[in-house]
């Protein structure tokens, strides 16, 4: 249902023309008004409009500039603050507009005086990005807010002298699910994986100019893996997130709140074969149950807070089922994820929700992976890179010193290299390109031996930035193994398993690793100033410092 009212003194009739309805709807209201006559007209959806559907609303403006007249286009949603508008100044050349919380002045290079020139404003709440033309200028792209559902339109004009015209004010529902290349974020997050959120963690990660990290939250492992104590650990990992989310507010770190894994005390009995088991764990309905209980415990907590945070719903979903099959994430996954987002949305609406479409951490999951529905944001999509597994884990899965790019067997085997990377996540791209989505990396990384790892990096971070998503390095406080600070050395052994020394891996060389969890043998001291990998995080890293505004304020770090 539509509506359309207006309140003017008007020479003349107005006329009011609606066809379509849904995601095709098109209405339009001619006006026309006298000297010194004000029209203000009003458009309602009587609730509000789809959330996937973009919208686009145009004015035509014309009036001479030196009669000092005014004229308003604005997009009103559910609260005060959350609305699209700009207004036109008294000289004809000049738009002072703000959108969401930005604002800005434009001068127009054709000005308005005695031409006629169609004003408009395309947004779409998936993206959260708003664009406002003038004639042929653009006026501003920005990022409005994501999720702004709008409640009705205004067009104002106050017109003195002695000039007479009409105009004609439109607004179109555009086809919901057309393809879009979203624009980039208006601040890119750019951080750490961590264990915590202790005051000195947080610090650390403000040292290398992170303005996000991803907390991963680990009940099991926090049980140490005992039976029955699951939600006891989970309780306190409840009980202290307050004070964790208080430090990343004063400290001005956003925060990715990851749910690693279900603290489920009273799993039913599966499978003593593996695959058969995690097609059984899918299947449990006591895991959804936990799963939704659990983000219930984090977003009555989360509810009023006003830092930024995202909700990571579940990392690394895999049934080793399917995993070779398209689709290859957990069947049950959309279904159980729709089902916590529309929980959460019962107590948190104003937080983003981000989902990994797996299979564990690989990107296979994109393909086919059903888009979900979230009435308040946009849903955020999340991809872990660790391909090819052969060459980010040696020495952690496997006894062979793999280079970089070189030659693995993964994904169908044959050279890696930054665009074999770029190949492999084409889903990836292929998915933010048809949905108009946000990109998420939750974990990207490399074994610190690795060699050339630091190559390895740069080529992930280089197709991260070029498509503007955002990323979080695994792992700032997490096992040595990925740790930044720490030595690329490693032991070294002959083809017999006999320890030779330790050093650099170097491939063809003969050495291999030790079988996983050996204990070190040689300990090579800590590198004196930075790794070349971490120069290389750093590097990048040290472009968050160029983002303003940043999201809270931010105190020093001692």
């Amino acid at each position: 249902t539509v509506g359309w009212w207006t309140t003017h003194k008007a020479f003349g009739p107005d006329t009011v023309r609606a066809t379509g309805i849904g995601a095709a709807r098109h209405l339009e209201m001619a006006t026309s008004w006298h000297p010194n006559d004000l029209v203000t007209a009003w458009y309602t959806s009587k609730g509000t409009t789809p959330a996937d559907a973009a919208w686009q609303i145009s004015a035509d403006l014309r009036w001479a500039g030196n009669s000092a007249p005014t004229n308003s286009l604005a997009l009103y949603a559910d609260q005060g603050l959350n609305q699209l508008c700009f207004g036109v100044s008294f000289t004809g050349t000049s738009v002072a507009w703000t959108a969401g919380t930005q604002k800005g002045t434009f001068v127009s290079a054709t000005g308005l005086d005695n031409q006629w020139r169609k004003l408009s404003v395309s947004y779409h709440p998936l993206t959260g990005w708003a664009t406002a033309t003038l004639g042929a200028e653009t006026i501003f792209n920005v990022y409005a807010g994501a999720g702004l559902l709008v409640k009705a339109v205004h067009v104002g004009k106050y017109c003195p002298g002695e000039l007479y015209d009409t105009s004609l004010l439109s607004v179109d529902n555009l086809t919901a699910g057309a393809a879009l290349t979203p624009a980039p974020p208006a601040v890119p997050y750019r951080g750490f994986t961590v264990l915590s959120l202790d005051r000195p963690v947080l610090e650390e990660a403000l040292r290398w100019n992170a303005n996000q990290v991803r907390f991963m939250m680990c009940p099991i492992g926090r049980a140490k893996s005992v039976v029955g104590q699951y939600q006891a650990a989970w309780r306190k990992m409840i009980a202290e997130l307050p004070t964790g989310l208080d430090n990343a507010k004063a400290l001005g770190l956003a925060v990715v709140l990851d749910l690693h894994q279900i603290p489920n005390d009273h799993p039913e009995t599966y499978s003593p074969d593996g695959e058969q088991a995690s097609r059984d764990y899918w299947y449990d309905q006591g895991n959804q149950q936990v799963l939704i209980d659990c983000w219930r415990d984090i977003a009555k907590i989360c509810k009023d807070r006003d830092q930024v945070i995202w909700f990571d719903l579940y990392n690394e979903p895999l049934d080793w089922f399917v995993v070779h099959q398209t689709p290859s994430y957990p069947p049950v996954w959309p279904i159980w994820a729709q089902a916590t987002i529309d929980a959460i949305r019962q107590i948190d609406r104003r937080h983003p929700i981000a989902i990994e479409p797996g299979p564990g951490m690989l990107c296979w999951g994109f393909n086919k992976f059903p888009p979900l529905k979230d009435s308040c944001q946009p849903v955020i999509y999340s991809v872990h890179l660790y391909q090819p597994l052969e060459y980010t884990h040696q020495g952690v899965n496997g006894t062979r010193i793999v280079p970089w790019p070189g030659q693995t067997g993964d994904s169908g085997g044959g050279m890696w290299d930054a665009k074999r990377l770029e190949v492999e996540l084409a889903a990836v791209i292929e998915f933010q390109k048809k949905h108009g989505v946000r990109i998420w990396v939750g974990e990207f990384s490399a074994a610190r031996w690795a060699p050339n790892a630091a190559g390895y990096l740069r080529d992930c971070l280089d197709i991260f930035e070029k498509y503007g998503w955002d990323w979080n390095y695994h792992a700032l406080d997490d096992a040595g193994v990925w740790r930044l600070e720490f030595p690329d050395e490693v032991d070294l052994y002959d083809a017999q398993g006999k320890y030779v020394r330790t050093g650099l891996a170097v491939p063809n060389a003969g050495f291999f690793y030790a079988p996983y969890c050996t204990p070190e043998i040689g300990k090579p001291p800590l590198p004196t100033g930075r790794t070349d990998r971490g120069k290389v995080m750093k590097e990048y890293l040290d472009r968050n410092r160029t983002l303003q505004p940043r999201h809270v304020d931010v105190r020093p770090v001692k």
